[in-house]
């Protein structure tokens, strides 16, 4: 039996980098852009039906199910595929990789599995910020208004000081205005200008689709059927998801139907960037070869066929795996 070589733990500077980059990503994105970044003041049409919808209080997704689409569902995956690919792995020198020690933190040794699945989220999390990035310069340099506009703010025009209301107003463009509303929030107030593109629609299509290509790439053909079967149903969940938020967010009057394209555009395209690009998602195992047969191996082979003209176990039917430095059926993947 061949020997299980065990690699020496990696540095944790690489790690240690990566958290900071990513933790200086989130804070660009969460704390800088949004006291940076000025929201353009942008006027409206009085007599513009698009602006006159009802203002509903009570919708169907809070941001507590957003935070659940967003992140407890692409780490739950991520971290089950992991434990299914333990449980199902062969007793093989292969299985055993998800066992060994990659870093050293602090005396503690960290397996292979963890930190794999540490990449992973890692790497979704670099995108998810990107998403934010995106969707947080776009709503302030477009400063759209949102479709319950005229009801949340009761804009007040500025040079006469009346309301949007006289005929005179219809379908002349007002830029110089006031929100003469009292029940309405400071909050509510700048969210009704931050209307393209959808924030809740652009970071559930790419917390959706990361995890489709996620499962596109870990349960392949090569697994059992019922796996596939599995695949294809989570699949279509998340695509479920994605649009019962797209569809949320129009039927709430929350967006116009153009933010929640857009939103849905933003948030795929950063998804496929992410996956082909930023990580290792879906590089592809190399086929293991066989090695070169010399004229020894020939005659060795020559005299096991004559042992046996019925059952040929020679080594035509082996296949050295480099990488993986032991002798195993040819078929190995």
């Amino acid at each position: 039996m061949a020997k299980v070589r065990h690699r020496k733990p990696d540095s944790v500077v690489p790690l240690i980098l990566d958290c900071l980059v990513l933790g200086s990503t989130y804070f660009v994105a969460l704390v800088i852009l949004p006291n940076i970044l000025k929201t353009n003041a942008r006027g409206f049409f009085c007599g513009d039906k698009s602006l006159m919808y009802p203002y509903k209080l009570n919708t169907l997704l809070k941001p507590i199910h957003i935070g659940i689409f967003v992140l407890a569902i692409p780490a739950t995956v991520v971290l089950c595929s992991k434990l299914m690919s333990v449980i199902s792995s062969t007793k093989d020198t292969s299985s055993s990789n998800n066992f060994q020690t990659r870093y050293i933190i602090a005396g503690i040794q960290i397996p292979t599995i963890i930190s794999d699945c540490f990449a992973i989220l890692g790497v979704y999390l670099f995108g998810l910020a990107l998403v934010v990035i995106i969707t947080t310069s776009t709503q302030r340099f477009t400063g759209r208004l949102a479709p319950y506009f005229i009801e949340v703010c009761q804009p007040m025009i500025t040079s006469n000081s009346t309301a949007c209301t006289h005929i005179s107003h219809f379908k002349h463009y007002i830029a110089e205005y006031t929100c003469s509303s009292f029940t309405s929030s400071t909050k509510l107030l700048s969210e009704m200008r931050h209307s393209f593109p959808s924030s809740y629609v652009s970071t559930s299509t790419y917390a959706m689709t990361f995890t489709i290509m996620y499962l596109r790439v870990c349960f392949t053909t090569k697994n059992a059927q019922w796996l596939q079967y599995c695949r294809l149903l989570l699949q279509c969940g998340c695509v479920m998801l994605a649009v019962l938020v797209a569809s949320e967010r129009l039927t709430s009057y929350r967006h116009h139907w153009s933010d929640v394209v857009f939103g849905g555009v933003i948030g795929a395209c950063v998804a496929w960037i992410v996956i082909h690009m930023l990580s290792n998602l879906l590089e592809r195992v190399p086929i293991k070869t066989r090695s070169t047969r010399t004229q020894a191996d020939e005659s060795l082979t020559l005299q096991r066929r004559k042992v046996d003209n019925n059952f040929s176990f020679g080594y035509y039917n082996l296949g050295y795996c480099y990488n993986l430095g032991y002798y195993r059926p040819r078929f190995c993947f």
